[in-house]
C-alpha cells in the first residue's frame, strides 16, 4: 500500500549527508550521517503512515538496525516469528491458573523456547514452579 521511489530515497539520503553534523574523524562522521539519515527516514516515512502502522514500522526498523549491528540472535528471531516447530508431546497441565484449552499452546511455547540457549532451563523451571 505504501510506496516510496528510489529518487525520494536518494534525495533524503543526500539531504542527510549535507545536513548531518560534520566531523574530521571518519568514524564519527559516518555515525553522524547514519543517525541523521535513520531519524530523517523514520520521520518522513511516519508522516505518510496510518497511525496503526507506525508502531510496526518502528519495530521493523529497529530490528533491521539491530540485525545490521549483529545484535539479534537469528535463532531467537526465527522463534519469535514462527514459534516452535514440529510435534511436541504435551504433558498434563500442572497449573490451576492456565485453562485446559490453552495449556497445549502455552506448553509448546515453553518447550520451543527451551531449545534456545537463552531460555534453556525455562521449561524445567516452570514445570517445577508452576504455581
Amino acid at each position: 500500500m505504501y510506496q516510496y521511489s528510489l529518487q525520494w530515497f536518494v534525495r533524503l539520503f543526500s539531504m542527510s549527508v549535507e545536513t548531518s553534523l560534520p566531523s574530521n574523524v571518519l568514524e564519527e562522521r559516518l555515525n553522524n550521517m547514519n543517525e541523521h539519515f535513520t531519524y530523517s527516514l523514520y520521520q518522513n516515512v511516519c508522516r505518510s503512515l496510518f497511525e496503526k502502522h507506525k508502531l510496526l514500522f518502528s519495530f521493523v526498523l529497529t530490528i533491521t538496525i539491530k540485525q545490521g549491528d549483529k545484535k539479534i540472535n537469528l535463532n531467537e528471531w526465527r522463534y519469535l516469528l514462527s514459534g516452535p516447530a514440529g510435534e511436541i508431546a504435551v504433558p498434563a497441565n500442572p497449573t490451576t491458573w492456565i485453562p485446559e484449552n490453552q495449556w497445549p499452546d502455552f506448553y509448546r511455547q515453553f518447550y520451543g523456547a527451551g531449545l534456545l540457549d537463552c531460555m534453556k532451563d525455562i521449561q524445567d523451571h516452570f514445570m517445577s514452579h508452576s504455581d
